[in-house]
């Protein structure tokens, strides 16, 4: 069957990622559309595929189990906020497009791609003529953001308590919770991390609340994690209620729950910078 014709023009956005020979465009915050292009002299040719939404950004937003292999710029960003989490890139490095392409072994056209990513979800900033770097937070942008991750966190977990009992709630919510809690001993690694992400997305995910699908992952988690954050030990005490409220559809305790999670870090990050 031979690919649809179809202009592209009005279907791009500015988030949209194009590399090549693909385009992909999101739909919203659980699908997206593959894009094989084919340019001739008559057009685009268009062979299309729809998937599920995968990559993501933020604390409720992440690792989905998608059986589909993330772009090369995606991998490239999950390499750096990898590194960001072990320490091998702090807030306020640069980021050279030559050593990236040396250390990763990516082409120019990805490291930029994988430099806008991370530039339009506030991880890094780009500045003439000085290149990207880690946007490095302040004490004030850190309270600010996690001041409004409580409320969102807050909000997600009582509509997830709310609707835990909907046809496949309870199973991925658990799910995910198990996942999670292999890690409650350690180790404290990037993959803790992703599963941690993938708890925090399943919650997000079951709310049915599309704002705080669209709102979650402009707040820069990352980079409040490299600042301030808990031990695991205490993280663990805070997972453990959350979940408890939530599996026993304790709507008001759940969203206790969460937001005093996050007002615990709050607190911490303004211990530390009295410090």
């Amino acid at each position: 069957m031979p690919c649809p014709r179809l202009d592209l023009r009005p279907h791009c956005r500015a988030n949209d990622i194009i590399w090549q020979d693909r385009l992909t465009i999101d739909l919203d915050a659980e699908a997206r559309i593959d894009l094989v292009l084919a340019c001739d002299r008559e057009g685009i040719t268009v062979a299309e595929r729809q998937r599920p939404n995968t990559d993501t950004t933020s604390e409720f937003e992440d690792e989905r189990g998608s059986a589909h292999a993330p772009s090369a710029a995606g991998q490239l960003r999950r390499s750096i906020l990898r590194g960001l989490h072990e320490g091998l890139f702090a807030p306020g490095q640069r980021l050279v497009e030559t050593d990236l392409i040396a250390q990763f072994g990516v082409s120019r056209p990805t490291v930029r791609e994988c430099i806008s990513r991370l530039a339009a979800e506030g991880v890094v900033e780009v500045l003439p003529y000085r290149g990207a770097s880690i946007r490095r937070l302040s004490t004030e942008e850190v309270v600010g953001a996690l001041q409004l991750l409580e409320v969102c966190n807050g909000l997600a977990s009582r509509l997830a308590a709310q609707r835990i009992d909907q046809p496949g709630n309870r199973d991925a919510f658990v799910a995910a919770w198990e996942k999670l809690r292999r890690f409650e001993n350690g180790p404290d690694d990037y993959s803790q991390i992703s599963a941690r992400d993938a708890f925090y997305g399943t919650i997000n995910r079951i709310s049915g609340n599309r704002e705080l699908q669209r709102i979650v992952p402009s707040i820069q988690v990352n980079l409040i994690r490299s600042s301030v954050q808990q031990t695991l030990r205490e993280r663990f005490r805070d997972y453990k209620a959350v979940a408890g409220a939530i599996l026993a559809g304790d709507a008001e305790a759940a969203e206790r729950e969460a937001r005093n999670h996050i007002a615990r870090i709050t607190a911490l990050a303004k211990e530390r910078a009295a410090d």
